[in-house]
C-alpha cells in the first residue's frame, strides 16, 4: 500500500531513558518523518539515574544537573529526528548492580503499580491514535528493570486502549470493576481443576500488583509454579509474555510452562543433560515426576565438535568417531548414575546427539509429554534472563516445559 493513497501514518515508540531514542530505532524514525508521516516518541522516564559514559562530561555541574541537561537533550534529539516527544513523568529506576542486587529505590518506574503507569499511556495512545506501536521485547533488549517495565506498560497499553474502564472510570469503580473480573477468572480455574480431579484441594488468592512479583514472591514457598505461554502457534510461543519470562528466571521452585493446545506426545519425560549443576537439578525433577507418572525417562545429551581448519584453509567437521561418542556417553552415563540408584522403578532410555542442544531438545519435544531443562542460578544478570538453550526450548518445544534451577538443587 502507498503513501499516497493512505496518506500519512502514526507511529509511536515508547522508550525507558532520554537517549534511548536516538540508540535504539533513530534511523527507522527518522526515515518515516522523511517520508511524511507522524512519529511520536514517549520516554518513560526523566533518565535521572543515568550514567556519564563521555569523560568530557564527567564534571560536577553536570552530575548537579542531570534532569536539566537530559530534558535539553531530548528536546535537540526530537529537532534532529524530526519527531514530536511527550514524557510519561517518571523517575528513573537505575540499574542495580552488586551481589546480592540491591532493592529498587521506593516510587521509581519500575515499582510503580502497573495499572497507574499504563493508565497514563493509555491517555497517550487514545490521543495520538497511532497505526504502530514500537517498543523493547519483554527481556527489554537488555535486563534494565526499567527496559523490562516499558516492554510490560506498552503491552499493556495496547491492550487496554479500548477499554472504557481504563482512565474513564472512577479509581475505585475500576478498582471493583478488575476485583470481579479476577473472580470471576478464578471460579472458573477451580470449577475446570475440580472437574479434572474432584479430591484436588483448592485456594484462590486476588492480589494487586506486578504479576511477575507476586509469583516470583508466592514460589518461594511453593513446591512447583504453573504458568501459561503466550498462545498457541510457532509465532506466539516465541513472543513469550514478559510475566512468563521472568518467573521461569527468577522462580525458587521448579516452572512448568504449559501449552494451551493439545500434546500429541508419547508418556515419556525428556531432560536435557549437560553434565552441569543445572543438570543433576533438572534430572531430579525429571526422575521424580516420571516415578510419580509411572512414565519411562528420556535423558538426551547434545554434543558437537569444533571445526577444523584444512590445508586448503577451509573449515571443516570431522564425523564424530568412536572416542567421540564414547566421551558424550561417559558425561551422561556419570550424571544419571545416582538417580537411577534412588529411582530404580523409572524405565531410563539414553540418547546421546549430536547437534545444537535447543534444536535437538526441539526435536526429541514431538515425542515427549514433559520437557525438563535446567537453567543457570539466581541474581545479578544471571538471573535476569535464562540460558539460550532454556530460553529457546521454553518459547518453542511441543509439549509443556518444566524449567529448574541448579541454586535450588537438593542434592542426593
Amino acid at each position: 500500500m502507498s503513501h499516497a493513497s493512505t496518506g500519512p501514518l502514526r507511529l509511536m515508540t515508547v522508550h525507558a531513558h532520554p537517549d534511548d531514542e536516538s540508540s535504539k530505532g533513530a534511523a527507522t524514525t527518522a526515515r518515516y518523518v522523511d517520508e511524511g508521516h507522524e512519529v511520536l516518541v514517549v520516554t518513560c522516564t526523566g533518565g535521572e539515574a543515568g550514567s556519564i559514559l563521555n569523560p568530557a562530561m564527567d564534571r560536577p555541574e553536570v552530575l548537579e544537573n542531570m534532569t536539566a541537561i537530559r530534558r535539553t537533550e531530548m528536546a535537540r534529539a526530537a529537532e534532529i529526528l524530526g519527531v514530536r516527544h511527550q514524557w510519561l513523568g517518571f523517575v528513573d529506576s537505575g540499574l542495580p548492580e552488586g551481589d546480592p542486587t540491591p532493592p529498587l529505590p521506593e516510587g521509581c518506574f519500575a515499582l510503580v503499580p502497573l495499572v497507574e503507569s499504563t493508565e497514563r499511556l493509555v491517555k497517550v495512545v487514545r490521543e495520538f491514535r497511532p497505526h504502530v506501536i514500537v517498543t523493547y521485547d519483554e527481556n527489554g533488549g537488555y535486563p534494565h528493570p526499567d527496559h523490562i517495565r516499558t516492554h510490560e506498560v506498552s503491552v499493556a497499553a495496547y491492550e487496554a486502549a479500548g477499554d472504557f474502564l481504563l482512565g474513564v472510570a472512577e479509581p475505585a469503580v475500576m478498582a471493583t470493576e478488575l476485583r470481579s473480573r479476577g473472580e470471576y477468572v478464578l471460579d472458573r480455574a477451580v470449577t475446570r481443576a475440580v472437574n479434572l480431579n474432584p479430591s484436588v484441594r483448592t485456594r484462590t488468592d486476588i492480589r494487586t500488583g506486578h504479576a511477575a512479583a507476586e509469583l516470583i514472591q508466592l514460589a518461594e514457598v511453593a513446591e512447583l509454579l504453573v504458568v501459561g505461554s503466550h498462545g498457541a502457534g510457532w509465532f506466539h510461543r516465541i513472543l513469550l509474555g514478559s510475566t512468563t519470562t521472568q518467573v521461569t528466571a527468577h522462580a525458587r521452585c521448579p516452572v512448568v510452562v504449559t501449552r494451551s493446545e493439545p500434546n500429541h506426545g508419547v508418556a515419556q519425560v525428556l531432560v536435557g543433560v549437560d553434565g552441569g549443576a543445572p543438570a543433576q537439578a533438572a534430572l531430579e525433577f525429571g526422575f521424580a515426576t516420571a516415578s510419580r507418572e509411572g512414565v519411562r525417562l528420556l535423558a538426551l545429551h547434545a554434543f558437537s565438535l569444533p571445526p577444523v581448519l584444512g590445508d586448503n584453509g577451509l573449515a571443516f567437521v570431522h564425523e564424530p568417531g568412536a572416542a567421540s561418542r564414547a566421551a558424550a556417553a561417559a558425561v551422561l552415563d556419570e550424571a544419571l548414575k545416582p538417580w537411577r540408584s534412588k529411582y530404580p522403578d523409572v524405565d531410563v532410555r539414553r540418547a546421546i546427539v549430536r547437534g545444537p542442544a535447543s534444536q535437538c531438545l526441539l526435536d526429541a519435544s514431538l515425542r515427549s509429554s514433559l520437557v525438563v531443562v535446567g537453567a543457570r542460578g539466581r541474581g545479578g544478570f544471571s538471573g535476569l534472563l535464562l540460558g539460550s538453550v532454556s530460553q529457546h526450548v521454553v518459547a518453542l518445544a511441543n509439549c509443556p516445559v518444566a524449567v529448574t534451577h541448579a541454586a535450588n538443587h537438593s542434592g542426593q
